[in-house]
């Protein structure tokens, strides 16, 4: 792969970034962690065991499943996803409303490739073979590159190219997902490398009025966020980890914003990470949503980020 230059983000306007979760995949069906994890479990449980289990977190949950062979059971679950090639019509439609918005980058914690096939419904990348998609902004070593943090799939949508990061990594290169424990600290230990290495550019690019972006962490730190169908869990140590650099980089590494939209925050059980999310700075947007009403949620969504952003540019 050669390297390939990102679009350049103005320092007077922040870019607009959508990070994708798991929701709207679990909205139709599909993609729920513990269907995932029992696809690479090795060991069997009666059901208090399995109550129990559950209450760990989730990497542990798979360190424990797998009895600690988490890359076995990735290869073999990458060996089955990517055999998926197609979408349901009513969530492709949901995704490619969001992607009508003004998003410079597209940002997802998915393994799977539904995004890249809403756009394109011929994408197709085969398991650990070069992709014609893929792409990176510059060649790197060591855990850098096995995590992928400098690598996306491009496209075009409507006429205009859009990335795609798949920030946990991607299926089709089972080395790259982050599931188990160790890699989310391996992934935590990259973002960390990177702050210091991107101050410096973004400061040192100041003064020609654009600053070359390298990879999701910048467009991250830099932009205006917009989380749909991502619960944050607590176990995404490295994305509350990262949340809270972006507050206390602020000074530094301009003024973007992060709008988390997300139902039932109002709930009990989501007390305490909601104020946590509103201590780190987040703007939380939540609304009521009942057992068999996530569907329709997410048909909506497009139209109450669009609204969002009329309002932060005013």
């Amino acid at each position: 792969m050669s390297n390939n230059p990102l679009p350049k983000i103005d320092y007077s306007h922040p870019p607009n970034i959508l990070l994708v979760g798991n929701g709207i995949n679990r909205a139709f069906g599909t993609g729920k962690w513990g269907d995932l994890l029992n696809e690479i479990s090795c060991n069997s449980f009666d059901g208090k065991q399995e109550e129990n289990i559950e209450k760990l977190a989730l990497p542990l949950q798979a360190i424990l499943l797998t009895g600690d062979n988490v890359d076995e059971g990735v290869e073999l679950l990458a060996g089955e996803l990517i055999k998926d090639k197609s979408n349901d019509p009513e969530q492709t439609a949901i995704i490619s409303e969001l992607l009508k918005l003004p998003f410079d980058a597209v940002l997802t914690t998915n393994y799977t490739y539904e995004i890249e096939r809403s756009i394109n419904p011929e994408f197709n990348c085969e398991l650990k073979k070069s992709c014609r998609y893929r792409k990176n902004t510059i060649k790197s070593r060591g855990m850098d590159d096995r995590l992928g943090i400098y690598r996306y799939m491009s496209l075009q949508n409507g006429g205009e190219s859009l990335n795609v990061w798949h920030i946990h990594g991607e299926i089709g290169r089972p080395s790259s997902v982050v599931l188990g424990h160790y890699y989310y600290g391996e992934m935590v230990a990259c973002i960390r490398n990177y702050l210091p290495t991107l101050a410096r550019r973004y400061n040192g690019q100041r003064q020609s009025g654009t600053y070359i972006p390298q990879s999701w962490i910048d467009y991250f730190m830099l932009g205006n966020i917009y989380i749909v169908g991502l619960g944050l869990d607590p176990a995404e140590m490295d994305l509350w980890w990262l949340i809270n650099c972006k507050k206390h980089f602020a000074g530094r590494l301009g003024h973007g914003s992060i709008h988390w939209f997300e139902p039932n925050l109002h709930k009990d059980a989501n007390f305490a990470k909601r104020v946590l999310a509103e201590t780190n700075g987040i703007e939380s947007h939540t609304e009521k949503v009942g057992k068999g009403s996530f569907k329709e949620y997410y048909r909506h969504i497009a139209g109450d980020i669009e609204r969002c952003m009329h309002d932060d540019i005013v």
